[in-house]
């Protein structure tokens, strides 16, 4: 009797090990299920908010690429009077040379160069205005 008594009481002490360490593992299992779920969630939070700020610029470029074809008219016309004639210089050495209104400001001279570069795939997209006239001496 007492040697079946302590048989018994070591099966249930052994059980309940058993299911404690079952229990442990299911937790850390649930934890570690847990963690790779929050990571999955962070990587997708951080990629949405990537391609928002990419769409934004995107939107961004276009809205200012607009706004400098609606302030670019045509070229007025070889002779015509109240014109100017400006010569820009790229950072390659290559020139442009288009003819303005007397009234048109230089916000349309840097509109007429963003459409210019964006039409020709040139790849400058911040620049900076100089005059080389009249010399200085």
């Amino acid at each position: 009797g007492e040697a079946r008594r302590i048989q018994r009481e070591e099966e249930t002490r052994l059980r309940q090990e058993q299911d404690r360490e079952y229990r442990e593992a299911l937790e850390a299992d649930r934890a570690r299920e847990a963690e790779r779920q929050a990571e999955r969630e962070r990587e997708e939070r951080e990629r949405q908010e990537r391609e928002e700020k990419e769409r934004r610029a995107r939107e961004e470029k276009e809205d200012a690429l607009a706004k400098a074809m609606s302030l670019v008219g045509d070229e007025p016309p070889a002779g015509t009077p109240d014109t100017a004639r400006v010569r820009l210089t790229l950072p390659n050495g290559r020139r442009i040379d288009r003819r303005f209104r007397a009234d048109d400001t230089l916000e349309v001279v840097r509109a007429f160069l963003t459409v210019h570069f964006h039409e020709n795939d040139v790849g400058i997209v911040h620049f900076s205005l100089l005059t080389s006239f009249p010399k200085r001496t």
